[in-house]
């Protein structure tokens, strides 16, 4: 208990002793170094992935001494991410290449004495010839990442949305199917407001086309709650959803 102190201070106490900076560091997917370099943390179901850049070309000259310089911030900030991320299971790191073994030897050995200060159990294979060190580091408890983040709704974990001329396509493909089967030459569809507009910009628009290509009439609701991947598709009157009836 002696170790514990009343902050009395007015500035919060998140920002006086610079957590607040930290936890955004452990959530960052990029994290920059003093050097001018930048580390990309990337997490997978199978692995997590951390790749060390340069940021910058180091040329020709002293290319090994600058690498190394880059390699060593790297290696002490990736021991420290990684217990600050809770980050457990296989972990790939690529350093940045280097051609004389005695710099790569070193850059392991740093990255040893640094794994030392973690209190969960590692295993480290050594440095290969490309500068990756393949590891694993037991899995304590969900990640930092996991623990205070939730996926997005719009990519769904993927970090990618598929574009609107792909979301285009696959209503179109709907509405064939749709007149293929159906005698109906009208229906509704519910879409995201951005592609509300992308359908309907202009006066030769997308969805002027495909209503003239499959003799249909569609009408077009925004609706702020979907996606920009997602649309419904509802019969004239509205009542009824039509969408996974003609889906693949």
């Amino acid at each position: 208990m002696s170790r514990v102190e009343f902050y009395h201070g007015k500035e919060p106490i998140f920002d006086k002793f610079g957590v607040e900076s930290e936890v955004s560091k452990s959530l960052a997917r990029k994290v920059w170094l003093k050097s001018g370099g930048y580390i990309y943390f990337d997490h997978t179901e199978a692995l997590t992935a951390i790749d060390v850049n340069s940021g910058r070309f180091i040329g020709r000259r002293d290319h090994d001494a600058n690498s190394l310089r880059i390699n060593l911030e790297a290696a002490r900030l990736i021991a420290r991410q990684l217990r600050l991320r809770d980050i457990g299971g296989i972990i790939i790191i690529d350093f940045i290449d280097m051609v004389e073994e005695k710099n790569r030897h070193r850059l392991f050995e740093e990255f040893i004495r640094e794994l030392k200060a973690d209190r969960a159990q590692v295993s480290v294979a050594p440095l290969s010839q490309f500068g990756i060190i393949e590891m694993t580091r037991e899995r304590i408890r969900p990640a930092l990442l996991f623990s205070i983040s939730e996926p997005c709704s719009a990519c769904v974990g993927t970090g990618r949305i598929v574009s609107k001329t792909t979301t285009v396509a696959r209503i179109e493909r709907w509405i064939q199917r749709y007149r293929s089967e159906k005698g109906d030459r009208s229906v509704q569809i519910v879409v995201h407001p951005d592609l509300a507009q992308f359908l309907t910009d202009g006066i030769k628009s997308r969805l002027r086309r495909i209503s003239w290509k499959y003799w249909t009439r569609i009408t077009v609701i925004p609706d702020e709650d979907m996606t920009m991947e997602e649309f419904r598709f509802l019969d004239k009157d509205g009542q009824e959803d039509l969408t996974m009836q003609f889906m693949t």
